[in-house]
C-alpha cells in the first residue's frame, strides 16, 4: 500500500510531536512492505534511516496555513500519488479525500472544558468537528476515556473509534549515576530535594493547586522540597501570568523553578533527580508525563481525572479531588515521608510502564490500515 500520513505540525515540542514521531519510528522499524508518504513542516532527521518513510516538506509554520494548505491542496496530492489510505495525526483533516482516511485524535478537552478556550475554537469543534469525522473511516483514541468522550461530546459511534495507547520512549528509565544527577541539578540550578512537574503551563493543568499544596507542605510540615516547573506556554489557554501572581502571594518564589522548555534528552536525569512527580491536571487524552516518570521509576501523584488513571493503573497515589489542595498535599507528604510506600511505587511503576511499547502501538495502528484499506 501507499500510505500517505500528514503530520504537519510534528516540528511543534509537545505531546502531539512525540506521540507522531515515535509512531512513525515503530512504523519504519516494523512495516517495510507498505511505503508511506509522510507530510512534514520540516525534515524529521530521525526518519531518515528508513527509505521506505518518504518525507515531503511543505515549509509552513503558522497554524491555521497549515490547515487552509491540507484542505486545499492535500486531496489533490492523493489522487496525484495514487493513496490508498491517508492517516492524519493531528485531530484535523481535509475534507475530499479521495482514499480511505484514518484520524488521530488525542483528547476531547476543549469541549469538556471549554471555558479554557478561545470561543472559535470551541465552536469549530463543536460545528465543524463532527462533519469532518463524519467522513473519516476509522478514528484512533489515545485511551477510553477519549474515546468516551468523542461520543458524549460529538456523538460519535463507539464502533467506529478504536483506542491505541502510547508508550514512553526507550530513553526513558532509571538514571542512577551520581555524576549524571549532580549535573543536571547543577544545569538548572537545582537543589537536592525536589519535586517536578512536566508539561505545558496550560490551564488545564491545574498548576495553582499544586503551589497551594507546595505552600501547605512547606508552613504545615516543614519539608525542604522544591517545586520544578517545565515546559512551554500553551498557546490558547496559557496559566503563566497567573502562576507567577500565586507564586509572589505565597511567597513561593525561593521554592518553586520556572524552567521553560525542557530538551527531551535530560527529562530522564530530572525524573530519576525528583523525589516524585506532581501532576494534578483536570484532563488529559491519555497521561503519557506520568509514564514517563514511572518508566524512570519515580513515584507519581495525579488527580484522578480523565484518562490518567488508565495510564498509571494502580501505581500512583491518585487524588480524587483536583481542586483539593489539601488532599494532593497529603498524598505528596504519605510520598517523601513513609520510605516503604515510595519503594512500592517504584516498583508498581516499572511494572506498569513496561505493559507498554511502541512496536506493540505500531502493530495495532498498521492493523487499523489493513482493516480500513480492504473495507
Amino acid at each position: 500500500m501507499k500510505i500517505v500520513i500528514d503530520a504537519l505540525g510534528i516540528g511543534r515540542p509537545g505531546g502531539a510531536r512525540t506521540a507522531t514521531l515515535n509512531t512513525l519510528l515503530a512504523l519504519g522499524k516494523l512495516d517495510a512492505e507498505n511505503h508511506y508518504l509522510v507530510i512534514v513542516e520540516e525534515r524529521q532527521p530521525e526518519l531518515a534511516p528508513f527509505p521506505h518513510l518518504e518525507q515531503r516538506v511543505v515549509p509552513i509554520r503558522q497554524r491555521m496555513l497549515m490547515r487552509l494548505w491540507a484542505q486545499a491542496r492535500l486531496p489533490r496530492l492523493l489522487r496525484r500519488e495514487g493513496a490508498d489510505l491517508v492517516h492524519y495525526t493531528r485531530a484535523l483533516a481535509a475534507f475530499g479525500a479521495p482514499c480511505p482516511s484514518v484520524i488521530t485524535i488525542f483528547d476531547v478537552t476543549i469541549l469538556a472544558l471549554p471555558h479554557f478556550y478561545p470561543a472559535w475554537d470551541v465552536w469549530y469543534w463543536r460545528h465543524v468537528q463532527p462533519r469532518m469525522l463524519g467522513g473519516i473511516d476509522k478514528i484512533i483514541a489515545i485511551s477510553y476515556n477519549t474515546r468516551r468522550d468523542l461520543m458524549s461530546h460529538l456523538g460519535v459511534p463507539g464502533d467506529k473509534v478504536a483506542v491505541v495507547y502510547l508508550a514512553p520512549e526507550p530513553q526513558f528509565r532509571p538514571q542512577e549515576d551520581p555524576a549524571a544527577l549532580a549535573a543536571i541539578r547543577r544545569k538548572y540550578r537545582l537543589p537536592a530535594d525536589l519535586l517536578l512537574y512536566v508539561g505545558l503551563t496550560a490551564r488545564k493543568k491545574n498548576l495553582p493547586v499544586a503551589l497551594r499544596a507546595l505552600h501547605r507542605l512547606q508552613v504545615e510540615a516543614g519539608l525542604p522540597h522544591h517545586l520544578v516547573m517545565t515546559g512551554r506556554p500553551f498557546r490558547t489557554s496559557d496559566d503563566r501570568a497567573a502562576l507567577e501572581a500565586l507564586i509572589a502571594e505565597l511567597d513561593l518564589g525561593d521554592r518553586v523553578h520556572v524552567t521553560g522548555y525542557v530538551p527531551t534528552e535530560d527529562l530522564p536525569l530530572l525524573y530519576s533527580a525528583a523525589s516524585l512527580l506532581v501532576y494534578p491536571s483536570l484532563h488529559e487524552g491519555f497521561g503519557l508525563v506520568p509514564l514517563e516518570a514511572m518508566a524512570c521509576g519515580t513515584p507519581v501523584v495525579a488527580a484522578n481525572t480523565s484518562a490518567i488513571p488508565e495510564a498509571t493503573g494502580d501505581a500512583a497515589l491518585l487524588v480524587d479531588d483536583p481542586g483539593d489542595e489539601a488532599a494532593l498535599a497529603a498524598a505528596v507528604r504519605r510520598v517523601l515521608t513513609e520510605p516503604g510506600l515510595a519503594r512500592e511505587m517504584r516498583v508498581r511503576g516499572l511494572a506498569q510502564a513496561a505493559r507498554f511499547s511502541w512496536e506493540r502501538t505500531a502493530q495495532e495502528i498498521l492493523a487499523i490500515y489493513g482493516k480500513v484499506a480492504t473495507s
